[in-house]
């Protein structure tokens, strides 16, 4: 189960620096929303519908409760990839010093990510993909 970071109040809106159309380390406003999970967040590529998988994938962090964010790519039959980790610091709400992005490239194709955080929440924007 997933939400937007918004419907936890305006002052736990969360984003990537520069969503709100300014460079000043913060995200504030309407424009400025990320996806939060609990325990861990999937997103899973259609090669069907994306005329093939994703060779290159990331996402970025924005908050895991001052903790560990871990993300783990898997290929189209499931197996893992490897995995990538950002050590947060304790800021959020709408603080944007924290945010790291995590990326994979894998010529064969990302069939899916797991992000997962050992704070039971995980926070993420922007996620970007694409074929080369």
């Amino acid at each position: 189960a997933a939400t937007m970071s918004s419907s936890f109040g305006a002052g736990l809106n969360d984003s990537v620096d520069g969503d709100d159309g300014v460079l000043d380390g913060r995200c504030v406003g309407s424009t400025c929303d990320a996806l939060w999970g609990s325990g861990s967040l999937s997103f899973a590529f259609d090669a069907q519908v994306l005329g093939g998988l994703p060779t290159h994938v990331g996402v970025v962090c924005t908050d895991s409760g001052g903790v560990r964010c871990e993300v783990e790519a898997f290929d189209a039959q499931g197996m893992s990839i490897g995995k990538r980790q950002a050590v947060m610091n304790a800021g959020f709400a709408s603080d944007t010093s924290e945010d790291q992005m995590i990326g994979f490239i894998h010529a064969a194709g990302v069939g899916s990510i797991v992000i997962r955080s050992d704070s039971g929440g995980v926070e993420v924007d922007d996620l970007q993909y694409g074929r080369r």
